[in-house]
């Protein structure tokens, strides 16, 4: 398969993982396994009820499960993504991921800004390991606090958070970028562009040219840039996405797989 169309595919599952509060005929259900912890960029109860309100099936843990592989390997029992919500280091949890990749999974990482330090720390060791090249946090705590958008996300998508983490040594081909400042926030996104990364097939040093990976360093674009509920926020899980992914709009695009 073409790479171009494969990274155009693993970038538009961004919209399965921000916004699984898609209409059932969109897209198929997934199953997900969320490894969570504590932290102002976990997974919380509204946002796991979210998911599995739109039909898809969701289990949670505080580790992955031995024995857990991809529907590539297990269709019946198997999951789609494998996701890491909350403050703590996954390091370990390496080669279980790398695994998973290599079997055709996806995964999803969430991490945060100063709030969070392990969690993006943790991104950037993970990173590192699993694509083969030096990735490390940005050196400021965080960028835009008060309010950012990403526009024009792989044609027609808008996102907007309140602060990201910006990462280093992320290949400008395999970044999610944001595109303005709101609200007079700072510091500047020039200072990193990067709110994301995603990377797929032959990006990973394995060699087994499967699976991906997707990140982002902002837990407010789950609520449309308002706080988590733990937090004091009210705004329900955005649908932002919903528009987006229709198959109208791509219909080449299997949603909720991706085509590698």
């Amino acid at each position: 398969m073409d790479r171009k169309y494969m990274i155009k595919n693993i970038y538009l599952s961004l919209a399965i993982v921000f916004s699984l509060v898609l209409y059932p005929e969109v897209s198929r259900a997934d199953r997900i396994f969320i490894v969570n912890s504590t932290g102002y960029n976990q997974a919380e109860v509204q946002l796991q009820t979210a998911i599995t309100n739109n039909g898809h099936f969701v289990n949670v843990g505080a580790t992955i499960p031995a024995g857990l592989v991809s529907t590539c390997i297990d269709p019946v029992n198997g999951y789609d993504w494998l996701c890491f919500f909350g403050n703590s280091s996954y390091t370990a949890m390496i080669p279980q991921m790398q695994a998973f990749i290599d079997n055709g999974g996806k995964v999803f990482y969430q991490y945060e800004v100063t709030c969070c330090n392990v969690s993006s720390q943790s991104a950037a060791d993970v990173l590192t390991s699993l694509v083969g090249m030096p990735i490390t946090p940005n050196v400021n705590g965080y960028i835009a606090l008060g309010g950012w958008e990403a526009t024009g996300q792989s044609c027609c998508a808008t996102f907007t958070g309140n602060a990201y983490k910006g990462l280093d040594g992320l290949p400008v081909g395999n970044q999610l970028q944001a595109t303005a400042n709101l609200n007079g926030s700072a510091p500047p996104i020039s200072n990193s562009l990067n709110y994301g990364f995603f990377f797929t097939t032959t990006d990973f040093a394995s060699g087994a040219n499967q699976g991906g990976i997707i990140g982002v360093g902002d837990v407010n674009m789950w609520y449309d840039g308002d706080e988590p509920f733990s937090n004091g926020g009210s705004t329900p899980v955005s649908t932002v996405m919903v528009d987006y992914s229709s198959r109208t709009a791509h219909p080449h695009v299997t949603y909720s797989h991706l085509d590698v």
